[in-house]
């Protein structure tokens, strides 16, 4: 794995290292302290976290090389928002050097901390809270997992079809943030947000309609929403529709994003997991009920 052409150390003699990190942190401290408008606050605390992500992978990258940079950036970036790193991963060209397996492995892994916040929101605001609430997670969560782990033993396998070009491809990181492709992926997203937001305004839109479109960008929020809205009184299987329509609409805007990317080479590394994560999650949670 080849290091970066110029050193961490070089980067802090520059100005740019500084006026990056510096506009990193007032934006943050706006978008949270300073900012009461839902909508504006939004698109301010998109754009920090894509420039977040940005810095994350230039730092990651010198100290960590790409591949674990990338499996870092999953992690931190999925706990905030799994979709706005699949849009990252799939659309931004620095990874496109990056091996097919290792941005799979980053995607999911995303996915993962995503899915383990879910549990948390569900555990956190959840009025009569049980264990079995947390089944529609725990499902596709295992099956990530063992995504990651086939992933990650056959990796260990040498392919005699690998190139050693690919090794010798560095990222474009010599910049820490890329405002510019920052701002696209933030109009990008906000149009979603806001076409979604449209459609919810719908009249006579129905409300598991409503709960599926928001989740296709954002599931966390719909999630708490869903969980204050159902109260105490739900049923079970009532309760898991819910949870399933929200991981339905998360996991296929992720297929779609995927698909639509330019920089997976192997889609279907990524499709497959997603796909029969849930199906496997529905056809689970159907038994149960039937039982």
């Amino acid at each position: 794995m080849g290091k970066h052409q110029t050193s961490l150390l070089s980067h802090f003699k520059e100005k740019h290292l500084w006026f990056d990190v510096s506009g990193l942190i007032v934006l943050w401290i706006i978008s949270i302290f300073f900012i009461s408008e839902i909508w504006l606050q939004f698109v301010l605390k998109i754009t920090a976290l894509i420039a977040t992500l940005d810095i994350i992978a230039f730092f990651s990258f010198h100290l960590l090389g790409k591949k674990n940079s990338l499996l870092l950036q999953g992690l931190l970036g999925g706990f905030i928002s799994s979709t706005t790193v699949f849009v990252q991963l799939n659309n931004d060209k620095k990874f496109i050097a990056a091996e097919s397996s290792v941005l799979t492995q980053a995607m999911l892994i995303a996915n993962c901390a995503m899915l383990l916040e879910c549990m948390l929101i569900l555990v956190t605001l959840s009025l009569n809270f049980t264990l079995p609430m947390l089944l529609p997670f725990v499902y596709s969560l295992v099956v990530m997992i063992g995504a990651l782990l086939i992933l990650r033993m056959k990796k260990k396998v040498p392919s005699i079809h690998s190139s050693p070009v690919l090794e010798s491809i560095h990222f474009e990181n010599d910049d820490p943030i890329k405002w510019t492709k920052v701002l696209k992926f933030t109009i990008y997203i906000a149009g979603l947000k806001y076409l979604l937001l449209l459609s919810q305004n719908i009249n006579g839109l129905p409300k598991e309609l409503g709960i599926f479109l928001a989740s296709l960008l954002e599931a966390h929020a719909i999630l708490a929403i869903s969980i204050i809205d159902l109260g105490s009184e739900v049923s079970m299987a009532t309760f898991w529709f819910t949870m399933v329509l929200i991981i339905s609409g998360s996991t296929i805007s992720k297929i779609i994003i995927v698909l639509r990317g330019s920089i997976l080479k192997k889609k279907s590394l990524a499709i497959a997991p997603l796909f029969i994560s849930l199906v496997f999650t529905i056809g689970l949670l159907l038994i149960n009920n039937s039982i």
